[in-house]
């Protein structure tokens, strides 16, 4: 189907009509939907009784904003957020009482801050050093006490008024970096008139022109006379937190803390004078940064901040000063090393492990013990398990009454700023079996009563033997004894038996009669009966050869 012009244009026209009727009634609805009496590049919302900062503001287009004359009773953080390109906010004549320390977070092109006549008490650290362009700061008619640190690293401000409060005290060198404060309005302030507020008016009157104090005729000069005294300096420090190093050795990319210990009334100004840097003055964030109590703190340390530092502690007038240097020395640091001394234990149930671990590193490194089956980690400060103990130097963990449960892979982990490292323990416990000691301890007491018993059995054998041969020696003597006198007896008749046979025979020899001769009687025993009769009856051989005569055995 063909689509001539004839019906294109009418529906061109109805769009742009419904076009000019919508568009009027958008730029009416956010017309309306403003909370205040104008929302643009200046937004006015001043005098309609807002207790807050108020929703909705055009935050990302609006450069001046005026809030001056409602009932806001507190700053919190947010309510400006959004707002990087407000040159101007107007707060004065309002309730406040309280400042969020992130409240004013983001305003980096914010030039002029109006917070004057307000109930405002205390103005905590870091709540104006965001607004790193400020040039005009009010402060003027609120309740401040003490002086607001930050206002002295606001080095871009011309403007300060902070009249009407009740600041007692300034430390003199507050304004030592505002190199472009052109007014500064102190009065219906009851500072003291000591030493420090003294050298606060010297340090006004002694700077270069353009800086004024303003004040009236009404203004009270200090003049009374004090018992001021000369800067000196005590000492100078490295702060460290650990022991790893030398006071003074410090390690690539570490941060070192040296504070310069001074006295004098009123306290004098701290300037470090650094090798890389120069003459650093407190109020100035950076790398190398001083504060007003003597501290130098360089963050991100390089090789070539190896060198001499001196402090100087002085007054307004230059001769009024002293002096002191330090060295400080930067070197590379070395990755730490755990080594196990040994790789794998082994032990029983309810005995004792020693698992020792040799830990090197520059700086040196801190250790741990992990139980890697466990899931588990143990410093020398969070030892929970009474059976565990861990020592330093060398890295040693010790568990006592080990269970199976102790059976896995032992890491002694160790890590410094330039790194980490671990070594591995293997512990096996064995569920049966004794451990080493107890074997050793049931071989001796086994060793031992089988001494006992082998000592008492010889004993008792011995005891016996002896008592047996008594009981022989003594049975062998009489026996012996008695077949002694027996034979002798008989060996004497028979001897004289044979004298007189004898003598008969020769007497018949001589007559010429006829020997008589006995024979023996035949033995009819068996020869069984004979060799018995000879083994038990024959008397028992002579211990001693008798004397008989007539006769040789």
């Amino acid at each position: 189907m063909a689509v001539t012009n004839k019906t294109i244009v009418p529906q061109a026209w109805h769009g742009l009509c419904i076009l000019l009727i919508i568009v009027p009634i958008l730029v009416n609805a956010a017309v309306k939907s403003c909370a205040c009496k104008y929302c643009g590049d200046v937004t006015y919302c001043h005098q309609m009784g807002h207790n807050i900062v108020p929703i909705g503001l055009p935050a990302r287009n609006v450069k001046r904003l005026h809030l001056y004359g409602n009932n806001i009773k507190a700053l919190y953080g947010g309510d400006f957020r959004d707002m990087t390109r407000l040159e101007m906010l107007v707060l004065n004549n309002n309730s406040i009482r309280s400042v969020d320390v992130d409240a004013f977070t983001g305003l980096s092109k914010l030039q002029s801050l109006h917070l004057e006549y307000n109930e405002i008490e205390f103005l905590a650290e870091s709540t104006l050093r965001h607004l790193t362009s400020i040039k005009n700061l009010f402060l003027d008619h609120n309740r401040l006490s003490t002086f607001p640190g930050d206002i002295s690293y606001l080095d871009r401000l011309e403007k300060l008024t902070l009249d009407g409060n009740n600041i007692k005290s300034i430390f003199w060198p507050s304004f030592i970096q505002l190199d472009q404060i052109k007014s500064l309005t102190l009065w219906e302030n009851p500072l003291k008139c000591d030493c420090n507020t003294q050298e606060l008016a010297r340090w006004f009157a002694t700077t270069s022109s353009g800086r004024a104090i303003t004040s009236t005729s009404s203004t009270r000069v200090c003049t009374s006379k004090n018992n001021c005294t000369s800067p000196k300096i005590v000492s100078v420090e490295h702060v460290r937190n650990d022991d790893t190093l030398t006071e003074n050795v410090y390690i690539v990319n570490e941060r070192a803390v040296l504070h310069c210990n001074v006295t004098g009334s009123p306290p004098p100004l701290v300037v470090w004078q650094t090798k890389t840097a120069g003459f650093v003055y407190p109020y100035k964030d950076g790398r190398i940064a001083a504060f007003p109590n003597g501290t130098l703190v360089v963050s991100k340390l390089a090789k070539t901040d190896t060198g001499t530092y001196v402090c100087h502690a002085q007054r307004t007038a230059s001769s009024d000063s002293d002096m002191m240097k330090t060295i400080l020395f930067v070197t590379d640091g070395v990755k730490p090393q755990a080594i196990p001394k040994r790789s794998k234990v082994e032990t029983n149930v309810g005995g004792k492990i020693k698992l020792s671990c040799d830990v090197t590193g520059l700086p040196k490194p801190a250790t741990l013990w992990q139980f890697v089956d466990g899931e588990k980690s143990f410093t020398a400060k969070n030892v929970t398990d009474e059976r565990m103990s861990i020592q330093e130097d060398p890295s040693t963990l010790i568990i006592t009454k080990v269970s199976e449960d102790d059976s896995g892979e032992w890491r002694c982990v160790a890590w410094n700023s330039q790194g980490s490292a671990f070594g591995s323990i293997e512990v096996k416990i064995n569920v049966s079996g004794l451990n080493d000691v107890t074997v050793i301890i049931i071989g001796a007491c086994a060793g031992m009563i089988l001494l006992v018993v082998v000592a008492v059995v010889a004993a008792i054998a011995f005891t016996m033997r002896k008592r047996q041969r008594r009981h022989r020696n003594e049975a062998k003597k009489n026996g012996t004894m008695k077949s002694t006198h027996e034979n002798h007896a008989a060996v004497v008749e028979w001897t004289r038996e044979n004298d007189e046979k004898r003598e008969t025979n020769r007497e018949k020899k001589e007559k010429g009669e006829q020997l008589t001769i006995k024979k023996p009687k035949r033995d009819t025993r068996t020869k069984n009966e004979q060799d018995r009769t000879e083994r038990f009856e024959l008397p028992q051989p002579y211990e001693h050869q008798p004397d008989v005569k007539g006769f040789r055995l």
